[in-house]
């Protein structure tokens, strides 16, 4: 369904029991299909224009979610930090089990999470025409507050064209674009 691409994953929302995903395979990396055609054509316009995009994550499941938070967490208690803060500096980077929009299949990350991405022509190219594709910048950097999660310039979500433009000329985030259709009702 079409409310389901607005799907709200976050610290405080976890994944919908009922969410239905269908997951296929995309070069090598599980996504859900519904973002197989948008992304290959936004793929083959950004290469158009000299761009390479290329997905380094996808679909994940709750349980590899939890191999990922859980490895976090060992990280920072191995730094000396206790099991309390160790989760809490994990979730800023690492989306706790069931709370990652990786388990929903319409989150990607592209080309490699580099810190540096914001810096290159292909996050300059995203900024541009991402949107037109159905493609929002999730995590944007003045909306942590918000989002409770850093900016990450390589990690893309579909909302599908209509949403995405809508989001950009209201400069939302998700989490405010949910609360601003909620409010429309």
């Amino acid at each position: 369904a079409e409310d389901d691409l607005l799907v709200l994953v976050n610290y405080s929302e976890t994944m919908p029991d009922d969410f239905h995903r269908n997951i296929v395979n995309l070069y090598g990396v599980d996504v859900d299909e519904r973002i197989v055609e948008p992304f290959q054509k936004m793929q083959a316009a950004a290469q158009a224009d000299g761009v390479s995009l290329w997905i380094s994550s996808g679909y994940r499941s709750v349980q590899r979610q939890s191999e990922l938070f859980d490895r976090a967490v060992e990280e920072n208690q191995d730094n000396g930090m206790g099991l309390q803060q160790a989760e809490a500096v994990a979730a800023l980077s690492v989306a706790r089990p069931g709370c990652s929009e990786h388990n929903t299949g319409l989150a990607i990350d592209l080309n490699g999470v580099r810190e540096d991405f914001d810096t290159t022509p292909e996050y300059e190219w995203l900024a541009e025409h991402a949107v037109e594709y159905g493609f929002i910048l999730r995590y944007p950097e003045d909306k942590q507050e918000i989002t409770k999660i850093r900016f990450e310039p390589w990690h893309y979500r579909y909302v599908g064209p209509e949403h995405a433009k809508a989001m950009q000329e209201r400069h939302f985030c998700l989490e405010e674009y949910v609360e601003y259709l909620e409010n429309q009702r």
